[in-house]
């Protein structure tokens, strides 16, 4: 219930070091970037790997966007955490579009990772 509690009051810090959240979403880059190589891969069931990688890396910018303490890329989280979700729910399908999308958030992880500039493609919400 602690953890909980931490949480709920916005304490990431005391759950999580900034280095791991940052090392995690370089790990799930590579992951990503491993699903999201050819339209044919992606739709002989690719898109399912894509949809659970790009899950928790919304999550991790999720996190990052109310991290009480210095982290990387707070401030695109917001609309870094939208657009990968986004991009898992449209892998739920194996349709041109999907891919795309996937591709264009791999590219935009690569920049991210890199110190480049992000321009989400979706408003991020409040929630």
């Amino acid at each position: 219930m602690e953890a909980w509690t931490a949480v709920a009051g916005g304490v990431w810090s005391k759950l999580v070091p900034a280095e791991a959240i940052q090392a995690e979403l370089k790990t799930l880059s590579n992951v990503f970037s491993q699903h999201v190589t050819s339209p044919g891969k992606f739709k002989s069931g690719g898109n399912r790997d894509v949809r659970e990688v790009a899950s928790m890396i919304a999550v991790l910018f999720g996190v990052i966007a109310e991290f009480d303490g210095d982290v990387k890329w707070k401030d695109i989280a917001a609309g870094a955490r939208d657009a990968f979700a986004q991009c898992a729910q449209s892998s739920s399908t194996t349709s041109t579009q999907a891919y795309n999308q996937a591709k264009n958030r791999k590219d935009d992880l690569m920049q991210i990772l890199s110190g480049g500039p992000f321009n989400a493609p979706v408003k991020p919400t409040d929630d």
